[in-house]
């Protein structure tokens, strides 16, 4: 990754800037190659991952919470879909991985 373009990173180039191997000491191996992903707020990614926009590879949804929003007729534990909430974000830790509630 020597020669790697600058960027506007802070006055930081992202050559310059510590490998996971560094960053993260013991918890993840790095990976044997890393390549530019062209993405500015990206930086370098592992040379075989793929990325892309979310929006390519599923529908992306958004509007108003139904009313009430305890409704039965709308949530249930076992609902098929997961109803992300504001509260559910804030309270994930680093990841979201489950939901308060699933809509029917």
């Amino acid at each position: 990754m020597t020669g790697a373009p600058e960027r506007n990173t802070g006055g930081q180039s992202l050559s310059a800037r510590p490998q996971p191997e560094t960053r993260f000491p013991g918890k993840w191996r790095p990976y044997p190659a890393y390549r530019d992903s062209g993405v500015e707020w990206l930086g370098y990614v592992p040379e075989n991952w793929d990325y892309k926009k979310i929006k390519r590879i599923s529908n992306v949804k958004r509007g108003a919470s139904p009313r009430p929003i305890d409704d039965p007729i709308y949530f249930d534990e076992e609902g098929e879909y997961s109803w992300v909430r504001i509260s559910d974000v804030t309270s994930s830790e680093r990841y979201l991985i489950t939901t308060e509630q699933k809509l029917l």
